[in-house]
């Protein structure tokens, strides 16, 4: 029998307005105007570490690279505020600094880990921790509803619970009595470097800062690392830069029983191959489907979109991986910048809730209105964001960074395989985004530099070709369709509070508007048609030929939408600890 998962590893801190003369509870340390009680939880005892100096504590999750929490606290006492902009790691800090009565987080630039914050009345708490009670004891956010349905996920740092929101990224957030004063540490540069100097250049130099981000990152890591492999360019460029550091470490791909010729399982196991690491397709979905919403539930939160390999994730945490490295990237703006302000949010998963105009009708009256409302403002509040940024690279690297890696990709990567272990993202170094951030226009785009680099650095890395389908996920409409009614009876069973906006007759009658039969031989030979013609369309020919398509907004259909419906009751609906 399986052992249950052990509880993450998280920080959580808990502060309260000191009163004079007043004692207070064990563990508890006055800072300034706040008694502060700090609670840490590291079950496999390496992803938190606690600094103590006179007057000053610091309590880290994640990891800093080329440098220890101690030498983190001198910084922090040399430069002040400043130190912040000197780290690079995965990581959350906080940092209580007795002497000058300050409270202070920083996460680390990107993303890779989420720190959400909830003031009440004249309390304040600080977590890693989605679920921590006093964030789930909230009323339910309509506009986190809201966006989970329409966006499929949470940007701008929403949740499911009015008043609790992620902090931004790039900031030093200094908690104060009345307000976080959030002050930015970095910003991503956008100066094109003018024509004239040749391609290649920029090509080595990007080789050159690759594998300073690799090496950082693997004289961080521990005892077994491993690489998710796909069959693209940027798990295989990651391949390429660890077998040449020298470093010992495994990968895996997700994969259905038949692993489909092309496709990135396959693709993968031929490049693991060549380079001589271990490898392991692990199996992305079983075939149980209530077990894997209730996995979603209990892993994801609801902060991040629908796990469908969460299977394969639960065997690789079988294996208890130390460190994880993963290919996220920004070089992948458009050959052409986005025209509309509309197109460029949808670009990275943020639509107008009137995308979801299908489910008006399977709502009960008034609830489309209701979670339209809700999410408009912050979809305003997106919107002016994105003005603030002229060129159109500029605006798209700013939104894939900040909102498509840092609230969809990289939280996924954190709920889902970074819970006991350490993230890492080399291309998201920090002196690679700001080399990226002054390329020549036409190397941003479309992965070009990265493509050069990666055959300037390791042609042989292209032997195998590009796999050309994911092959890995599941039919969810017909796992859906398969389902019985007793079964249906227990996922929708017990109360959740996603019963006061959509209950479980709402949902039920929408999962029986599902087709009852796969498309025909036709419709199906039609729709390979239409992808056959729209993959051309984006090929430079195409393009030439027909100018560059417009962006389609990626909004959930009816199976996704059932089933991110089921996930929340559970999140919604289990007992606050």
């Amino acid at each position: 029998m399986t052992a249950p998962p052990l509880s993450p590893a998280h920080l959580t801190l808990a502060l309260r307005p000191a009163q004079q003369g007043e004692g207070r509870e064990e563990g508890a340390v006055v800072v300034g105007p706040w008694v502060a009680a700090l609670e840490t939880h590291d079950p496999r005892g390496r992803m938190v570490a606690v600094a103590r100096r006179p007057g000053v504590v610091a309590a880290l999750l994640g990891v800093l690279y080329d440098r220890t929490l101690d030498s983190a606290l001198d910084l922090y006492r040399e430069t002040g505020d400043a130190f912040a902009a000197q780290l690079e790691g995965s990581f959350v800090l906080l940092l209580l600094d007795g002497a000058a009565g300050r409270v202070l987080a920083v996460t680390d630039r990107v993303g890779t880990r989420t720190l959400y914050h909830l003031r009440d009345g004249d309390r304040v708490w600080l977590s890693t921790r989605p679920d921590l009670p006093a964030f789930t004891r909230r009323p339910l956010s309509m506009a986190g509803l809201a966006s989970t349905l329409v966006n499929g996920g949470l940007p701008a740092g929403l949740t499911l619970y009015e008043g609790v929101r992620a902090l931004v990224p790039t900031d030093v957030h200094d908690v104060r009595l009345e307000e976080i004063v959030s002050t930015p540490y970095w910003t991503l540069p956008f100066d094109p470097a003018p024509p004239g100097r040749p391609d290649v250049a920029y090509a080595d130099d990007l080789i050159h800062l690759l594998r300073g981000a690799v090496s950082r990152r693997v004289r961080a890591c521990r005892e077994r690392p491993y690489l998710s492999l796909s069959g693209g360019y940027d798990s295989r460029g990651l391949l390429g830069l660890l077998s040449a550091e020298g470093a010992s470490f495994r990968t895996f791909a997700y994969a259905l029983p038949a692993v489909r010729r092309g496709s990135d399982a396959e693709v993968a196991g031929r490049l693991a191959a060549q380079y001589g690491v271990p490898h392991e397709a692990l199996i992305a979905y079983r075939g149980d489907l209530p077990r894997t919403i209730t996995r979603n539930a209990r892993q994801g939160q609801g902060v991040v979109p629908y796990c469908e390999e969460i299977d394969a994730l639960h065997d690789l945490a079988e294996h208890d991986p130390t460190d994880v490295f993963t290919g996220e990237e920004v070089f992948e703006v458009r050959p052409a910048p986005l025209r509309t302000v509309a197109e460029q949010l949808a670009r990275v998963h943020i639509n107008e809730f009137s995308r979801l105009g299908w489910l008006e009708p399977f709502l009960p009256p008034g609830v489309f209105d209701a979670l339209r409302h809700a999410w408009q403002p912050e979809y305003d509040a997106a919107r002016a964001q994105s003005e603030r940024w002229a060129h159109g690279y500029h605006k798209e690297m700013q939104l894939v960074l900040h909102h498509h890696e840092a609230c969809r990709l990289l939280r996924w990567r954190e709920q889902f395989v970074a819970q006991h272990a350490n993230l890492h993202v080399p291309y998201l170094d920090t002196p690679v985004l700001d080399f990226g951030g002054r390329l020549p226009l036409h190397l941003m785009a479309d992965k070009t530099i990265l493509k050069r680099a990666l055959y300037r650095l390791d042609p042989g890395l292209f032997r195998a070709p590009l796999a050309s389908v994911p092959g890995y996920g599941a039919n969810w409409q017909a796992e859906l369709l398969a389902l019985n009614e007793d079964v249906w009876a227990r996922l929708l069973a017990g109360p959740s509070r996603l019963d006061t906006v959509i209950g479980p007759d709402a949902i039920r009658h929408l999962a029986r508007q599902l087709p009852p039969h796969d498309p025909d031989a036709r419709t199906r030979a039609m729709t390979s048609v239409r992808k056959v013609l729209g993959t051309w369309r984006r090929t430079p020919t195409g393009r030439r030929v027909f100018g560059h398509p417009p962006l389609k907004p990626k909004v959930p259909g009816l199976a996704a939408t059932i089933l991110k419906l089921l996930t929340l009751r559970q999140v919604l609906g289990e007992p606050q600890r």
